[in-house]
């Protein structure tokens, strides 16, 4: 029942999945309610609720949200796709994430985002990541990507 309330659009199956304590079979609720989502307002309503009521992103959620907001980049969606990104846990998605945003910044999309706040927000939500994920093997070469992000956008700062 859970599933058919999933696919008719049902967010709320999403804390009944989660009270199941099968991290499983709440990312196939999540992904269900992300794939019936369209780009645009249903599926930042399903990211919020899923923030608002403190349940885990997944991959799949996290990537639909870096999608949509690779369409219309700014201040705001950068902050949502950072921040889910990071609430996803995966250190190789959240380095994707954080060089898109490089990419797009460096080609002048944001321009009311300048290198001194998209470094803060870089670092702010590194810290979302769970301890297990900063200290892994991917969390190590995020750290670098990091690392040489803050250098080009101390760069960018003094030059202007």
């Amino acid at each position: 029942s859970l599933n058919e309330r999933a696919q008719a659009g049902d967010k709320s199956t999403l804390v009944e999945a989660q009270a199941l304590g099968d991290r499983k079979f709440y990312d196939e609720i999540l992904d269900q309610l992300t794939r019936s989502a369209d780009r645009g307002p249903t599926l930042l309503a399903l990211a919020s609720y899923v923030t608002r009521n403190e349940l885990p992103v997944n991959q799949t959620l996290a990537k639909a949200i870096i999608n949509s907001w690779q369409g219309a980049p700014n201040r705001s969606s950068t902050a949502t796709a950072l921040h889910l990104t990071a609430l996803a846990d995966d250190a190789e998605l959240y380095q994707s994430s954080v060089e898109a945003a490089l990419q797009i910044w460096r080609q002048g999309l944001l321009p009311d985002v300048s290198a001194a706040e998209l470094r803060a927000l870089f670092d702010g939500e590194f810290w979302v990541l769970s301890t297990r994920t900063r200290g892994s093997g991917a969390g190590f070469i995020l750290k670098r990507k990091l690392a040489s992000a803050r250098r080009e956008l101390e760069t960018a700062m003094r030059v202007n």
